[in-house]
């Protein structure tokens, strides 16, 4: 279950990365291999000027299944 502390913590997860996309659904990296530490990103210096869907995946530790949030709209 996601709310269990047990699954659902930072010890499970190994790095996240940031991605975007355009209006053609485009993939872009914003960042990679972000520290587990990282709790927030200024995407104003990483994502072009314009309207784009903000993504995070989160890698799992060996043997923990990789996660990627919704998308979130991000204008700029």
């Amino acid at each position: 279950m996601a709310s269990d502390s047990t699954y659902a913590s930072t010890a499970t997860i190994h790095h996240f990365n940031v991605y975007f996309t355009d209006a053609a659904e485009n993939l872009y990296v914003a960042a990679s291999n972000l520290p587990v530490t990282t709790n927030s990103l200024d995407l104003s210096t990483l994502v072009p000027s314009g309207t784009w869907s903000v993504y995070v995946e989160m890698l799992g530790q060996p043997l923990i299944i990789n996660g990627m949030s919704n998308g979130m709209t991000y204008i700029h």
